[in-house]
């Protein structure tokens, strides 16, 4: 007799209230849990609660065990009564070798049973007696050399979103559009064959990294933009289907239209993902067995964004498309009804860590905390010589104070610029956000003298949550921090030094990044518990100089940003040379009544500024 899924956990007659399940899509930038109801002979389980968080497996702060930091972000993520002690299905790549643990892949064909029985059972003291299971990844192994060119394909995630689509019958050609992008074959409900294209990856290194990206607008690395189906992108589909002479040729048309002026700057873009996805699909047609699924219309499973883009791509093609959305969590819930299912259950293994020290100050029971810092650009990191935040029984530190702090750092390590929207809208905010995000921008400023701030702070951190870090500027009393964190911002940002602003701002567990403009106020932000230090303003003749005679007396590795007057290469380069690591942009990049469209080419010309800067002072000029 097998046990039910509710009953696995030793010691106790049901894993959680009702025997409820968690299931966990879990990636490399984000996971999702999902609260799941009781099941029943008759009726499927029901979603009681989604939750989701930016905690992918890429995002594990450095110095820190990954194992024991992604604990800690699935116990985050499980709290709270009617989660507790539920047992725990996880898919995608926490399975992988950088994930919690390695599940070895499983061979195609699969289907659900398969993936159940080659799942890995885990016990983790600190989620209690709950079980945790991880699904396996899927590879094929080509059998003979008719078979493409013998080398085993793989997949981690799409393999749960496949088992669920219930086909019980026939071939259908499946496709899931990424940055690897995937395309199935399902045959009588099983995984049987797939093939990775790198097609998203690609575009952007061909976007960011060549010669092509020169005639383009220029700004951080840019990703494929799902929403973008335009003309441009339309004829570059049609040329990739109709032209001689294969890809690396057909790339090169990208530079002549552009160097004859046939096509905009900002219509190359849409061409040259026009061209991939062309290509992509015009290769996987010719791919063994792909002909013969073709019978029946292709089938789109993932984010609506791309999978409309690869539907108008298809239709070029004179192929008909349908679409399924996100299917993980009815996948991983076939997967946990094939497990209740297994004669006999494998053994737990047991992962533990050793448990972090922790300082006790002498005076207080109070804990003192040292902020673990995410990889950064060059030395942003913090050094073992940074002043440590000050906690002595009057300011205690919020718990997700490490966490805020390591998402800034990495924010401004992927993108040395801070975007300072005055005067913005809430009606606005959203798509002006987006826009610099397409941009690459990652960390986005509100300050508290725009128009209905707080409103505005909180539809980007909705919006762009685990894509940019939100926050405000002109930050002036503890209140406005409160107002601040309510509206689910985690950057504070004054103009000033006000130790009350900052110890505020830790105890709430945001990142303080305070305002000065003399050594002395530089160290009295420091002792206060400020994390970065903005000098303001910038546009002072002198600054520069100024910066560089305060660096050399400021801890080691102190992140100064400047801000105020910084709008291209000139007003960069200099306090770049002087130390600074960071700048913010306000009316360079954003004015009320500038469109997204606007916003999104200011912001690509000062990166392109800023790479300038940091590419000739590192070549010593």
């Amino acid at each position: 007799q097998s046990e039910n899924l509710s009953a696995m956990a030793e010691g106790s007659s049901a894993a959680g209230p009702s025997g409820r399940l968690i299931v966990v899509d879990w990636g490399t930038s984000s996971l999702r849990a999902t609260l799941l109801e009781s099941s029943s002979p008759r009726n499927p389980r029901k979603v009681l609660e989604v939750r989701s968080s930016p905690k992918g497996i890429g995002r594990a702060p450095s110095g820190e065990p990954p194992g024991r930091w992604l604990v800690a972000a699935l116990q985050d993520i499980t709290k709270g009564k009617a989660w507790e002690l539920a047992p725990v299905v996880m898919c995608g790549m926490i399975g992988s070798r950088n994930g919690l643990v390695e599940v070895p892949y499983v061979s195609a064909p699969v289907d659900a049973k398969k993936l159940a029985e080659g799942c890995t059972r885990l016990r983790v003291p600190e989620l209690g007696s709950r079980d945790v299971w991880v699904v396996p990844g899927v590879k094929y192994e080509p059998s003979d050399s008719k078979d493409g060119s013998g080398v085993e394909d793989v997949m981690r995630g799409e393999e749960t979103q496949l088992i669920s689509l219930g086909l019980s019958s026939g071939s259908q050609l499946v496709v899931l559009p990424g940055t690897h992008n995937k395309w199935a074959l399902m045959h009588e409900g099983k995984l049987v064959r797939f093939w990775t294209f790198m097609t998203g990856e690609v575009f952007e290194a061909l976007r960011n990294h060549t010669i092509l990206s020169k005639l383009m607008p220029q700004s951080g690395p840019v990703k494929p933009n799902p929403h973008n189906i335009s003309d441009e992108f339309k004829k570059g589909v049609n040329h990739a289907r109709l032209a001689p002479g294969g890809l690396l040729h057909q790339l090169f048309s990208v530079r002549t239209l552009g160097l004859f002026n046939k096509l905009q700057s900002d219509e190359l873009e849409g061409y040259l993902s026009g061209i991939l996805l062309g290509t992509d699909i015009r290769d996987a047609l010719n791919l063994p067995g792909v002909s013969e699924a073709l019978k029946n219309r292709v089938l789109l499973v993932g984010g609506e964004g791309l999978c409309k883009k690869y539907a108008s791509a298809f239709q070029i093609f004179g192929i008909s498309t349908g679409y399924l959305g996100d299917t993980v969590t009815k996948g991983l819930q076939k997967v946990a009804a094939e497990l209740e299912k297994l004669p006999k259950l494998p053994k737990p293994t047991l992962l533990t860590f050793s448990p972090k020290k922790q300082q006790q100050h002498p005076d207080s029971k109070s804990v003192e905390i040292k902020a673990k810092m995410a990889p950064s650009y060059h030395n942003l990191s913090h050094s073992n010589s940074h002043k440590r935040m000050l906690i002595n029984g009057k300011i205690q530190a919020h718990p997700n104070l490490a966490g805020n702090v390591a998402a800034f750092r990495q924010a401004l390590g992927k993108m040395q610029l801070v975007a300072i929207l005055r005067g913005i809208k809430p009606s606005e905010a959203v798509a002006v956000g987006e826009s610099l995000v397409d941009a690459g921008f990652t960390i986005i400023e509100v300050p508290l003298n725009s128009p209905q701030p707080f409103e505005s702070i909180r539809r980007l951190a909705t919006s762009l949550k685990g894509k940019a870090v939100i926050g405000a500027g002109t930050v002036l009393s503890p209140q406005d921090v409160d107002s601040v964190a309510q509206a689910g911002g985690t950057l504070i940002v004054s103009p000033n030094t006000n130790p009350q602003v900052i110890r505020r701002t830790v105890q709430l567990g945001l990142v303080p990044v305070p305002g000065f403009q003399t050594p002395s106020e530089a160290f009295n932000a420091l002792e206060s518990g400020a994390h970065a230090l903005k000098l303001f303003p910038a546009a002072i003749p002198t600054s520069a100089t100024i910066l560089k005679g305060t660096m050399a007396v400021l801890p080691k590795h102190t992140l100064v940003l400047a801000v105020g007057g910084i709008k291209d290469y000139d007003t960069m380069a200099p306090f770049w040379a002087a130390g600074a690591r960071g700048f913010g942009v306000g009316s360079a990049v954003y004015k009320p009544g500038r469109s997204p469209k606007q916003v999104g080419i200011a912001a690509r010309e000062c990166a392109r500024s800023l790479r300038d800067a940091i590419a000739l002072h590192a070549a010593g000029r």
